[in-house]
């Protein structure tokens, strides 16, 4: 089996740089890396000539459409991979690489496209059209913001239902090109969603979900991430979270089944990470 990882990041950090050689398995996967358009490149020589740079590079802000068109131009990266994994590059891997082959290869072709509730609040994030930056800037346009003073996106009823989740994922090359296909066959979608707050969230969450991929999509979290505890929301994980990070990767439930977890501090102890969790996942084998 073979795996396209498709990172996206802004800078360059001893993190970055385990994750890629944690999932280069002697380069018979494949790396793609978006870096920030803000961001120096030359920063990046360190991993060069291990991993494919994404052109055109994007200025991505958060919560624009920006990050949007980052994903996409990562996914549109040719490659033969059986799985199509799109991360941040302030993740790494709970288990090895021949681990997390297996379990995908044994998942029957299943989609990891994680969906969460829709709440009430989330179609605002595209029902208006929010300033470039992707949220309203200065006092007067977050009171317009809070009185639904903002324009209209007159896109928004094209919508089909929509659908909220995590916007990094695991898929199949068949549901990628549906996802182009899809695009290509409807502009307007992704128009909707050009002056969106946060769609990344539901610009893939909905398209699965109308898709006849929902039916195959795998209900399991496969990407730990910690939103309760703070004091960053999602939390900065370090050395003093691996216990909590083993007992969860432990855990093998109908919900739960962690190959990956984000987002790590760049001051990591990495050779404590590697001990934890690829060198004695090898001797458990």
């Amino acid at each position: 089996m073979k795996i396209a990882y498709c990172i996206i990041c802004h800078k360059f950090t001893p993190v970055l740089r385990e994750l890629v050689e944690s999932v280069r398995a002697g380069g018979m996967n494949d790396i793609f890396v978006h870096v920030d358009e803000k961001s120096d490149i030359t920063q990046f020589a360190q991993i060069a000539d291990r991993v494919q740079f994404a052109e055109p590079r994007i200025d991505v802000c958060w919560g624009a459409y920006s990050q949007i068109e980052a994903s996409l131009n990562l996914l549109k990266m040719p490659t033969s991979a059986d799985y199509i994994a799109l991360i941040s590059g302030d993740t790494l891997p709970l288990r090895t690489d021949e681990q997390i082959k297996r379990y995908l290869g044994e998942s029957g072709g299943r989609e990891f496209v994680y969906e969460l509730p829709l709440r009430p609040s989330h179609p605002a994030r595209l029902k208006y059209k929010y300033p470039p930056g992707g949220k309203p800037q200065g006092l007067v346009a977050r009171l317009r913001q809070r009185l639904k003073l903002l324009p209209r996106n007159p896109l928004f009823d094209t919508l089909p239902p929509l659908a909220f989740g995590s916007n990094w994922f695991v898929i199949t090359p068949a549901f990628r090109e549906y996802i182009f296909d899809f695009l290509r066959a409807t502009p307007s979608y992704t128009e909707a969603f050009r002056h969106s707050h946060c769609g990344d969230e539901l610009f893939f969450a909905t398209l699965i979900e109308q898709s006849p991929f929902a039916t195959r999509r795998d209900p399991r979290r496969y990407l730990y991430v910690d939103w309760q505890t703070g004091p960053q929301y999602p939390r900065t994980l370090d050395e003093s979270d691996f216990g909590q990070l083993l007992a969860a990767k432990s855990r093998e439930t109908d919900t739960e089944h962690y190959l990956f977890a984000r987002k790590f501090s760049d001051m990591l102890d990495l050779a404590a990470y590697r001990a934890e969790f690829i060198e004695n996942s090898c001797r458990c084998e």
